[in-house]
């Protein structure tokens, strides 16, 4: 059993030691200037609560202010025990740029807002006790993959920026030879395997794998393999007769454990887990498993009332799940946000369909373009194996690349990534969500019209390849809506119900409602819409909870309903189990 708040659940290793809580913070708006060495070694005037950033209150500061520079710094006892280990020092996450410091030494950078890192620290300490220090530098650039964090005032549907540290920080004790990587995915050919990929920091001489697969509790295969040869990379397979098929009502999963062992015994242990799960795309719409599924999906913008870009307790990511399950919908569209690998772990073990999407940078150049990819790469590596995870998603109503239409460069980007990621992932891959597709893709549109007879013009437009839309865009770039490719309404909604009367300032689509009532009967119209249009494959409605400034959620930021959830259920949740 993978404990919730253990930060890489795909990888389950044993010890380990979070660092989170009370460091010692500070600002340096001057960062150009004064001195690194100076930043990290100098007084730090407050604290702050890690892994919370500065601009939440969750972090004890709760400054909206911009920053671009902060320096974090905490000192570290270790045991006996664990100095007998090498030590790995982990980050989930820190936008955008980290330097990492051991007791006034730069030990290595890292540049990407969403993607982990780590560091082996075992020959930088000296004794049983460092000074760790980490400086984050978070620009307001356009360049810089930032999602929904805005690079001005909060406006509309974008956010209060989250800087530095905003994931987990912990340490792992390892031996001298250790698990650096392991991946495991179900495949459905002629037959039925599990194939497992194992990465060691080094070769391991006379070095063998062991590795056990169980599905519910039962121990169905074991294997024995030699990792002593010169590559640190080792693949193998579990042949099955029959396979369990994970779905969202059977989300059926594979315990796999793999120990690098030598003569001498069990040198390193790790936990993880496959499941066999199939996505195609065909005209009807989304096929798991080879039968089509009915998307009834959520836009969840991954944000919290207090914590802000930071999941507050391990556990808010399951009851986020649950609740959104619990609300009629099979599935979310996590929207502009790589999120915390708990949250994928929580979607795979609950069964909860998720569309992962990349977040947006607002300005095309060889700069962003190739941060971007970069950053993409890194959580396909790390997210690729998730059955959860059925479709991708790169771009977004041309965020970032507002020239597509004519920018032949932009063009083949995307038309090149598209199809690097589609053969990486082996699912869906959206290149543009909402409208201006490249020619062959998959359709999406979004459409904020609130009566039946709105949004099947705008639709009906959109499929005759004319304007339409919210900002009366065309759906594909060079072409008009295919009948070989499917097509999805992923935004629609939007609809605001205000609780207060000092909530009238608040942003969403349309005219806000002030009743409960009248507030459901809109959802319910356009819902009730959405099922009705012609070639329509699937849905995704604008939005799961209320967030900053922005109330158009079903739900408040705190995540208490806006109306008794059951009336939700009646209405869609027959068909989100179809």
């Amino acid at each position: 059993m993978i404990a919730p708040e253990y930060p890489r659940p795909s990888m389950y290793r044993e010890p380990w030691r979070s660092l989170e809580g009370r460091w010692e913070f500070d600002f340096f708006d001057d960062y150009p200037i004064t001195d690194a060495v100076h930043r990290v070694s100098g007084t730090l005037g407050t604290t702050i609560e890690v892994p919370f950033t500065y601009q939440c209150e969750r972090s004890g500061i709760g400054d909206h202010t911009y920053h671009p520079c902060m320096v974090y710094r905490r000192r570290v006892k270790l045991t006996e025990q664990e100095l007998m280990q090498r030590i790995i020092l982990h980050f989930g996450a820190v936008d955008y740029e980290a330097g990492i410091w051991i007791d006034g030494q730069c030990i290595g950078t890292h540049t990407g807002g969403y993607t982990p890192f780590s560091f082996d620290i075992t020959s930088i300490i000296d004794g049983d006790e460092f000074l760790l220090a980490i400086e984050a530098v978070d620009t307001l650039s356009l360049e810089q993959p930032r999602g929904k964090q805005s690079w001005c005032d909060p406006v509309s549907c974008w956010y209060i920026p989250s800087s530095g540290i905003w994931q987990p920080v912990w340490l792992e004790f390892v031996p001298d030879t250790y698990i650096t990587f392991c991946s495991a995915s179900g495949e459905i050919t002629d037959g039925h395997q599990i194939a497992v990929t194992v990465e060691l920091n080094a070769p391991c001489p006379g070095g063998v794998i062991e590795s056990t697969l169980s599905f519910r509790g039962e121990q169905l295969k074991s294997i024995c393999i030699p990792c002593d040869a010169l590559e640190r990379a080792c693949v193998f397979t579990f042949p099955l007769t029959e396979a369990h098929l994970w779905d969202v009502e059977h989300p059926d999963l594979y315990d796999i454990t793999i120990s690098c062992c030598t003569p001498e015994g069990v040198q390193d242990k790790v936990t993880t887990y496959a499941a066999f799960r199939t996505v195609q795309w065909d005209r009807q719409g989304m096929k798991v498993n080879g039968t089509v599924r009915a998307l009834k999906l959520v836009l969840d913008q991954g944000y919290w009332p207090h914590s802000g870009y930071s999941v507050p307790s391990a556990q808010a990511f399951a009851d986020d799940i649950l609740l959104m399950k619990q609300m009629g919908f099979n599935g979310c569209r996590k929207h502009m946000k790589y999120e915390d690998p708990r949250f994928y772990h929580q979607a795979d073990v609950l069964g909860f369909y998720v569309w992962e999407e990349a977040p947006a940078f607002y300005e095309f150049s060889s700069s962003s373009a190739r941060q971007f990819s970069s950053e993409l790469r890194q959580i396909i590596r790390r997210d690729a194996h998730h059955p959860s995870v059925i479709t991708w998603v790169l771009c977004n109503e041309s965020w970032g690349i507002a020239a597509i239409r004519e920018d032949r460069k932009i063009q083949q980007w995307l038309s090149k990534l598209t199809s690097e990621v589609r053969a990486a992932v082996g699912v869906p891959v959206i290149d543009n969500d909402g409208w201006e597709h490249l020619s062959g893709q998959i359709g999406t549109f979004h459409s904020y019209e609130h009566t039946n007879e709105q949004l099947r013009g705008d639709w009906d437009a959109a499929r005759a390849g004319r304007a339409a839309g919210v900002h009366g865009r065309k759906l594909y770039v060079d072409e008009q809506y295919g009948s070989a490719a499917p097509l999805l309404l992923t935004e629609f909604g939007g609809l605001s119900f205000l609780e207060r009367s000092d909530d009238r300032a608040a942003w969403g689509y349309g005219r806000a409602r002030s009743s409960v009532e009248e507030f459901f009967e809109a959802v319910k119209l356009i819902i009730e819409s959405a099922e009705e249009l012609p070639d329509c494959a699937g849905w995704c409605y604008t939005q799961f909870c209320d967030v900053q400034q922005e109330k158009n959620g079903l739900l408040f930021a705190d995540r208490r309903p806006k109306f008794p959830l059951q009336w939700l259920q009646e209405l869609i949740g027959q068909d989100a189990k179809q």
